[in-house]
């Protein structure tokens, strides 16, 4: 199969080199011919996972001109770029179907992925890949796939250790790519509010949005502010509400403009690290009040 992935980030070359390891005649397409001058030259990208050598099946080529001949197109590139990147795809000609690994929406309309490909690519197949974001762990398969494909598991068992090491994975990709390390701990988050209901027999949500996953989860486990007599212990969990709200907005806005007019927030590691720390401290409170609600 001929793949093109659209997008150099952390995740689009992630997905390239496992895509080109699976036997798939792969074609990263940054948009920075610098970038991709640096790949076809030193087999390796020049910031992104760069310990990582590309396989023999993958090249870089800049633009979109390999979505033409490609049967796959992956769309691994921020969400603000997405209508622009779709319009370029159209005009390159070829059929090839969409694969989004997009997170987040059309700012201004919240339109999600899928509304603008069927606008642009009408009759075009189109699927979303989705789940925790842990570019590293796809990279680097054999330390990391086996954590990785156990975090269900390891969320249900309540083994706190092995959650721990899934953050490190998540504060790793901090200094390279912070947009990256929110959107792991964020992902973690949904992972567990979504084991959660699943084993105590909640409603899933129609709208799941991390914010929606929370609120079942939160009443499940009487942590609505409303329902706490000691003021104090309100304030924090109003707090945890806040944390659950500013790292899916974190995830969504990284990197892209807050309104029109505005220039691009630039996450900085600081901040990414203030994010996944929060992440951490409320999935460690959520399951340790898990655990101790199958004890009482």
């Amino acid at each position: 199969m001929r793949v093109a992935v659209v997008g150099a980030g952390s995740w689009g070359t992630a997905l390239a080199i496992h895509s080109a390891r699976s036997g798939n005649e792969t074609v990263l397409c940054p948009r920075d011919p610098a970038v991709a001058a640096s790949i076809d030259r030193e087999r390796r990208h020049p910031s992104r996972h760069p310990d990582a050598v590309f396989p023999d099946g993958l090249r870089a080529e800049p633009g979109l001109g390999a979505v033409r001949s490609a049967d796959l197109v992956l769309l691994a590139v921020p969400s603000p770029a997405v209508p622009s990147v779709l319009g370029g795809i159209a005009e390159a000609g070829g059929r090839p179907a969409i694969v989004s690994a997009v997170k987040g929406f059309e700012i201004e309309t919240g339109r999600r992925v899928s509304e603008l490909a069927a606008e642009r690519l009408p009759g075009r197949p189109f699927a979303v890949l989705s789940g925790p974001t842990f570019a590293d762990g796809v990279v680097f398969t054999a330390a990391a796939s086996p954590a990785t494909k156990s975090l269900n598991e390891l969320l249900r068992s309540k083994d706190l250790p092995a959650v721990e090491k899934e953050f490190q994975r998540a504060m790793a990709a901090v200094e390279s790519d912070p947009p990256a390390g929110v959107t792991a701990a964020c992902s973690l988050l949904e992972a567990l509010f979504k084991t959660i209901i699943e084993d105590e027999g909640l409603q899933l949500p129609s709208d799941q949005s991390i914010v929606a996953l929370y609120k079942p989860v939160r009443d499940r486990f009487h942590l609505n502010p409303a329902e706490v007599a000691e003021k104090d212990l309100q304030r924090i969990m109003t707090g945890l509400i806040s944390i659950v709200d500013g790292i899916g907005a974190l995830r969504t806005h990284a990197g892209s403009a807050h309104g029109r007019g505005r220039q691009p927030f630039e996450l900085s590691a600081s901040h990414a690290r203030l994010a996944i720390n929060g992440a951490h401290t409320l999935a460690f409170f959520i399951l340790e009040t898990w655990g101790a609600s199958k004890t009482t």
